[in-house]
């Protein structure tokens, strides 16, 4: 008994998903250690990935991370006050996060597109034949 090509896409593009989101974790910690943030190894440890699936498609990738470490990508529009009194200036984002998604990203989009086209394909009947 065959494997129907969506349910076959489906299982592909979920290991590509696993394997992409192994693939930022890692980038994402390389990326800090570049960065040279506050607490480098803390922050490191805390970077945490997952795949969510939704009637077994992949649904999204989620990362997690302490707080500082989005705030520093991000950047800080206003100065703020710390707890000794002093005021701190604004600080400017350097997006650290999206540079090292966007390649992950590009290659995970299309190697979805690949499968899905696939599978759109061997499903494809001509004539009452399939292709």
């Amino acid at each position: 008994m065959s494997v129907l090509p969506e349910i076959q896409a489906q299982q592909l593009i979920a290991i590509k998903a696993r394997s992409t989101k192994s693939r930022s974790v890692s980038l994402m910690k390389k990326a800090i250690k570049n960065e040279n943030l506050v607490e480098t190894h803390k922050l490191q440890k805390s970077v945490k990935g997952k795949v969510h699936l939704d009637y077994g498609d992949v649904d999204r990738i989620s990362f997690t991370l302490l707080r500082y470490g989005f705030i520093k990508s991000a950047g800080i529009n206003t100065p703020y006050q710390i707890h000794s009194g002093q005021t701190m200036p604004a600080q400017p984002a350097t997006n650290w996060i999206g540079k090292a998604l966007d390649k992950p990203t590009k290659d995970l989009a299309d190697f979805v597109a690949g499968a899905k086209a696939n599978a759109v394909v061997k499903t494809i009947k001509f004539n009452g034949k399939e292709l």
